[in-house]
């Protein structure tokens, strides 16, 4: 779905967001398995996240455009070279002297912010092939793979942790996978631990201290009945199950660091928790991350001809000058790697479109309202269409 409607746009010559693109397949695919599976939505997306992912990328732009024209401005003021304000000359000569140097320089770290943001969700995406063709060997990282089993103490920590406050849809898948990587630890070390060890400060359902007689009390029912129907065979489990139930865990424990009813201890405990499993699933080989670059790079090479005369000549009234070029993807660059490094992905292609239109506006040249016009269409339309699209074809595949 992400790439034909990134083909789509592309072919006819309008910038849109890769990032968006994924990140509404996804979410199109998340919610058809809820529907598949009878889940509620909010247990097959995390909302939180999503709604985090699409502030980031609703207001990037907004500070792109801002940005660019305040920048354009300063530089008008501050460097009177004429070779800056004047549209490049004719045919493919490169603009003379030090713009060109200047130019360079902007497009290359524009070039480094995008892979850093960029290539993390085609890095991710490469991975969820890897593990898919090659599930025995990397559904695992091979360096975190002693993690597990986990200690058998931690184990039982994260079955009563989940058992006790993950009161969400996913509470059972949560439970089942806690008490999976449970038998599994206690099949390892040779031990049977019917009794968790209390939780931090002996907290209890209501967040309050429990008594000190009922700290050592057995899980839930629930949890405990999970637990017996797992624990012969343990030992030898997939990497896929294993992998599987991480990141159910995972999930399960981050819901309860997001409960404000939950103690701080417990949450504290969750979270490093969390940071203990991790590692065993969210890596990538160093092959991966080359073969993600030679395919931004690539790509790039190959296809940048259409979207370039868009931004170079159709957005403003006037051909872009050097100036303009650079503020734009000075500004541009900081944003983008700035939320390269704060985890968030932003839409490399929506922040310096909206960063010449800033300057565009901050020369006073004005800007080509037909143009923007189908820019901003297609963006306000890439989510719901993808999010769409993949939910059908993914309820189709799984017929």
């Amino acid at each position: 779905t992400a790439l034909a409607w990134n083909l789509f746009t592309w072919r006819a010559g309008i910038p849109n967001s890769s990032s968006h693109c994924v990140i509404g397949a996804i979410v199109g695919v998340a919610i058809a398995d809820s529907f598949l599976h009878g889940r509620h939505l909010g247990d097959g997306v995390d909302w939180q996240q999503v709604t985090k992912v699409l502030e980031a990328l609703a207001f990037s732009p907004v500070l792109g455009l801002i940005g660019a024209g305040l920048l354009y401005g300063l530089m008008r003021a501050v460097v009177k070279d004429p070779a800056l304000y004047q549209p490049p000359p004719e045919g493919d000569a490169p603009p003379r002297g030090w713009v060109r140097w200047l130019l360079v320089g902007t497009c290359s770290a524009v070039s480094f912010s995008h892979g850093s943001n960029d290539g993390q969700k085609s890095i991710g995406l490469i991975m969820l092939t890897v593990v898919g063709l090659w599930p025995a060997l990397y559904a695992l990282n091979p360096q975190q793979a002693h993690r597990l089993p986990l200690p058998v103490e931690h184990a039982i920590q994260m079955q009563q942790i989940l058992d006790q406050y993950d009161h969400d849809g996913l509470r059972a898948d949560a439970l089942a996978a806690a008490a999976r990587l449970r038998a599994q630890s206690e099949a390892v070390a040779g031990q049977r631990v019917d009794a968790p060890a209390p939780l931090p400060n002996g907290a209890d359902q209501t967040g309050k201290n429990a008594p000190a007689d009922s700290q050592t009390e057995v899980i839930g029912t629930q949890g405990a009945a999970q637990q017996q129907a797992v624990l012969g065979g343990a030992a030898d489990v997939s990497p896929v199950v294993q992998r599987g139930d991480v990141f159910q865990v995972v999930a399960g424990l981050k819901k309860v660091t997001h409960q404000a009813a939950v103690p701080a201890s417990v949450k504290a405990t969750a979270k490093a928790l969390q940071a203990e499993l991790k590692p065993v699933v969210e890596f990538a080989p160093w092959w991966v991350r080359l073969l993600s670059a030679a395919c931004l790079s690539l790509g790039t090479m190959i296809g940048y001809q259409r979207i370039v005369r868009t931004l170079g000549e159709k957005i403003g009234r006037t051909h872009l000058t050097p100036a303009q070029g650079a503020s734009a993807e000075l500004v541009g660059a900081g944003l983008i790697l700035t939320a390269g490094y704060t985890g968030l992905p932003v839409s490399t292609t929506h922040i310096v479109t909206a960063g010449i239109a800033g300057s565009m506006l901050g020369s006073g040249s004005g800007v080509q309202r037909g143009m923007v016009g189908r820019i901003v269409l297609a963006w306000l339309a890439t989510l719901p269409v993808t999010i769409i699209l993949a939910a059908l074809l993914f309820y189709v595949l799984s017929l």
